[in-house]
């Protein structure tokens, strides 16, 4: 397998393996999202008792919910009205709060299967549909992680301070720094269209 500009693996034959990927991939967000469901039944009653357990499911159903709802609009969006802000257009803030470091644990774990369209599979053409893919999947990190963040505050409204913590926590590498890491990707790519521009 050949390294994309991306610094993801992109296969070679892009049919079947491809397929494959993206199969394993629904597959595990789908058992995830069951597991999730599980857990909370047992502990929406008790989070007190159960304060990581409780967020970690709470947090992924948001997530997984929100991404079920939303991903085709974000998808459907014309990339190039995608405009990047002052502040991050050199990419500086993105390193100083490390998201190499989280980019390089993602690519490393096995959540980096549960996206397999977000690598690049046959080069300059592939472009356009790389940045779709990238809205849709910044979109709805985007939402759920306001959404955690109302739910959060609703937990400490209601005085569960410990679930609220963890809530606003897993926050952080479950919304807050994939979305970041998608603007940083859009960037990456068009770098890269500028480079192979004819």
């Amino acid at each position: 397998m050949a390294e994309n500009g991306l610094g993801m693996h992109a296969p070679t034959d892009v049919t079947d393996p491809q397929q494959k990927a993206a199969t394993f991939g629904a597959m595990a967000v789908w058992c995830l999202t069951v597991w999730a469901g599980f857990v909370l039944s047992r502990t929406a009653s008790q989070p007190v008792g159960y304060p990581l357990s409780f967020a970690l499911s709470a947090s992924w159903l948001i997530m997984a919910f929100t991404a079920a709802f939303t991903s085709k609009s974000f998808h459907a969006r014309d990339p190039r009205r995608i405009r990047f802000a002052p502040w991050e257009r050199e990419g500086t803030i993105y390193r100083f709060v490390g998201l190499g470091i989280y980019r390089r644990v993602l690519l490393r774990s096995p959540f980096a299967w549960l996206a397999p369209e977000l690598r690049l599979r046959t080069g300059r053409s592939d472009l356009v549909r790389m940045l779709r893919e990238i809205n849709a999947a910044e979109g709805p990190h985007a939402i759920a992680g306001i959404l955690t963040l109302v739910f959060a505050a609703f937990l400490f409204g209601r005085g569960h301070t410990n679930a609220g913590l963890w809530v606003l926590l897993i926050n952080l590498p479950l919304n807050i720094y994939p979305v970041m890491l998608q603007r940083w990707n859009r960037g990456r790519v068009y770098l890269l269209m500028r480079r192979l521009k004819p």
